[in-house]
C-alpha cells in the first residue's frame, strides 16, 4: 500500500485482528521484486493491471496466482470467476501464471 490512510486503518486493523500470516508494507509495489511470491490479492486501478500482470509473469515463482477485486487483466483470460455477495455482485478474478 502506498496511500498513508488505508495503510494506517489496514495496519490497525492487522493489530486489533491479530493477523499474523499478511505483511502490510509502505511501499510502491512498482519497484518491489516479486521473486519470492507466489501469491497476490489486490484492489487497483484498470490502468495498472497489464503491468501488475507482466510482473508477476516475469519475476514471480510458478503457478502464482493473482485474484483481483472489482478489475480484470483483459490481456489474460481469468481461471476463475466469482461475484462477491454485495450489493453490487463485484467480480473477483483468479489468473494462474
Amino acid at each position: 500500500e502506498r496511500a498513508i490512510i488505508p495503510f494506517a486503518i489496514s495496519k490497525l486493523l492487522f493489530l486489533v485482528c491479530q493477523v499474523k500470516n499478511v505483511e502490510l508494507r509502505f511501499k510502491d509495489f512498482r519497484k518491489e521484486s516479486f521473486k519470492n511470491g507466489q501469491y497476490f490479492i489486490c484492489y487497483l486501478y484498470r490502468q495498472i493491471m497489464p503491468f501488475i500482470a507482466e510482473k508477476i509473469e516475469n519475476e514471480a515463482l510458478k503457478p502464482s496466482w493473482l485474484i483481483t477485486h472489482t478489475f480484470a487483466v483483459f490481456s489474460r483470460e481469468a481461471a476463475a470467476l466469482s461475484y462477491s455477495q454485495d450489493l453490487y455482485q463485484t467480480p473477483i478474478y483468479f489468473y494462474k501464471f
